[in-house]
């Protein structure tokens, strides 16, 4: 059996768990490490200046390495208004000082979104520009913080998300340096078609660094496709994406069956 870098992702289908509890889970599951979620309530109300120790002091009983997926509430680093993409960019800065405080693996983002999405000529226009705007911020965060790594993930398809479609992915590719890593969101892919799904792989498995799955049932094929031809990549079990996920009392037996069920690809 391969050594499988088997995270979980503290995302909303855990907000309503104390944080004490998901990482005793996650110590009784024997997976590798968490994703943080800095949204999740427990750590908004320290967010930013009291985080860092707060995770520090909770993380010491626990041999876990840690992933942070960076705010995405609210923000737009390809906004048309200017204020709203320079406040975007400060509030990723403040994740990348807390990511590089607890010495995170790497730090996930989303790109931004094209606000006029129409069929009016400034909604084509602002197309480039906005994947520009997307561009440049990254760009500005690798060299505000050079020593964490920064990885991009594919969302869910939309006229208006830049990130969930190959051919603007493409674009930014070409356009930040190799280190920018990306993330494949199975669930996301495959909302749009599962050769979707494996054409975001073939293009981008270079610089794949993480895999989101969720129900191992209905992405198996892909998952043991993935295993098979791991390099070393993570895959982080999305809570969120399980069936009945929002009830309290099914969550974490979901999340043990479905763990299992990828250790048992991994054979």
């Amino acid at each position: 059996m391969k050594d499988i870098k088997a995270f979980i992702s503290i995302d909303r289908a855990l907000y309503h768990t104390p944080l004490e509890k998901i990482y005793q889970k996650a110590a009784e599951l024997r997976v590798k490490g968490l994703e943080i979620q800095l949204e999740h309530p427990e750590l908004w109300k320290l967010y930013p200046d009291r985080v860092v120790k707060y995770l520090i002091d909770l993380s010491s009983s626990y041999n876990f390495s840690f992933t942070i997926h960076s705010p995405i509430k609210d923000l737009n680093i390809s906004s048309y208004n200017k204020a709203i993409r320079r406040a975007s960019l400060e509030e990723l800065k403040r994740t990348l000082d807390i990511g590089n405080a607890l010495n995170v693996d790497y730090i996930l983002m989303h790109l931004g979104k094209n606000s006029f999405v129409s069929q009016s000529q400034m909604s084509r226009n602002y197309k480039k520009t906005a994947i520009s705007h997307s561009i440049n911020a990254i760009n500005e965060l690798i060299q505000y913080c050079p020593g964490v790594v920064l990885t991009i993930e594919n969302m869910t398809w939309s006229e208006w998300r830049l990130s969930s479609k190959i051919k603007f992915l493409e674009v930014f590719y070409q356009n930040v340096p190799d280190s920018v890593k990306f993330t494949l969101d199975i669930q996301h892919a495959q909302e749009r078609s599962d050769v979707y799904v494996l054409r975001f792989y073939e293009r981008f498995k270079d610089r794949l660094i993480s895999i989101h799955f969720g129900n191992v049932s209905k992405q198996k094929r892909f998952l043991k496709k993935f295993l098979e031809n791991s390099t070393g990549q993570y895959f982080i079990l999305e809570p969120h994406s399980l069936p009945l996920s929002a009830k309290q009392e099914h969550i974490f037996p979901l999340i043990e069956e479905n763990i299992g069920k990828l250790m048992q690809l991994s054979m």
